[in-house]
């Protein structure tokens, strides 16, 4: 499968019932993907107006109790940024809400570079970043277990060389669910008093944070007293371990990183404690290694 085949899978499997979206390279397939089984797996599957219409309809189906999914490529965050950085205070309610963007480095099909992690810690709302194909997959239905219990957005991020390469992908069953939409009851509006919102939300990433420590996705280095340490996320993990591989040498390990923000302390102090040296990788800007 593809990165975006996997995202579009683990999305059956995470029982989203709601997909709404606008195309952009490298994100479209996804939502093609999804619309071309909506019928079978009783999903709706939109193609909004534009990203941010698209995010304030998942949300209204994740207030109404529906498991939702909204997809976009970089530039269509900024699109949706609008209400993403409203939505973050107003919560979500019980459905769940998943934000999937995929960068672009270098811009294959874009007019520049954008690193739209930068989002995550602007909204103060949670991060992952698959690095293989699997991991796509698989961090769909986690992403919106966080989303459920903490009900705010999580973004799922993807770049183009992991949402157009391929490789094996382990499936799942796909739950046999019945989704009934109901309205919300809380209060949807953050005024007046957004500040009392916004200490509900740092509250929020605080927990978030203490399921992040422990979470399997993370590898630490698995050598003591290295002489350079890698810290990696995405598809720049794969980058990595290739380089290793290929200098053979016996003192370099990487730190792989897949819960981004916020940032899982603990295993970055363990294995810093352990190197002389550290090296970045990550696409596109300084986000790991500002934190």
């Amino acid at each position: 499968m593809s990165g975006n085949e996997a995202l579009a899978h683990g999305a059956l499997e995470a029982g989203i019932g709601f997909c709404a979206s606008y195309p952009g390279t490298p994100s479209t397939e996804i939502t093609t993907i999804l619309l071309n089984v909506s019928k079978k797996h009783d999903i709706y599957v939109e193609w909004s107006t534009n990203e941010k219409v698209a995010l304030e309809a998942a949300a209204g189906a994740s207030w109404a109790g529906i498991p939702a999914i909204s997809v976009m490529k970089s530039l269509g965050m900024n699109v949706a940024s609008d209400f993403l950085l409203n939505v973050n205070l107003s919560g979500t309610g019980g459905g769940g809400l998943i934000v999937v963007v995929c960068d672009d480095p270098r811009g294959h099909s874009s007019s520049n570079e954008q690193d739209s992690r930068l989002y995550a810690k602007l909204a103060n709302i949670p991060l992952l970043e698959p690095s293989t194909y699997q991991e796509a997959k698989d961090l769909v239905p986690f992403a919106l277990e966080i989303s459920q219990k903490s009900e705010i957005p999580v973004i799922i991020r993807s770049t183009t060389r992991l949402s157009h390469s391929s490789g094996l992908v382990s499936f799942s069953e796909i739950p046999k669910r019945t989704l009934k939409a109901n309205l919300p009851k809380k209060n949807l509006y953050n005024v007046p008093n957004p500040h009392l919102k916004h200490r509900d939300l740092l509250e929020k990433i605080h927990q978030v944070a203490k399921i992040f420590e422990s979470a399997v996705w993370n590898k630490g280095p698995t050598n003591s007293k290295l002489d350079l340490l890698i810290i990696a996320s995405g598809v720049s993990y794969r980058y990595a371990q290739e380089a290793v591989h290929l200098i053979e040498r016996k003192y370099i390990d990487t730190l792989k990183l897949v819960t981004t923000y916020p940032i899982p302390e603990k295993i970055l102090l363990h294995s810093l404690r352990d190197t002389e040296r550290v090296l970045f990788a990550e696409e596109t800007d300084p986000f790991i290694e500002d934190e």
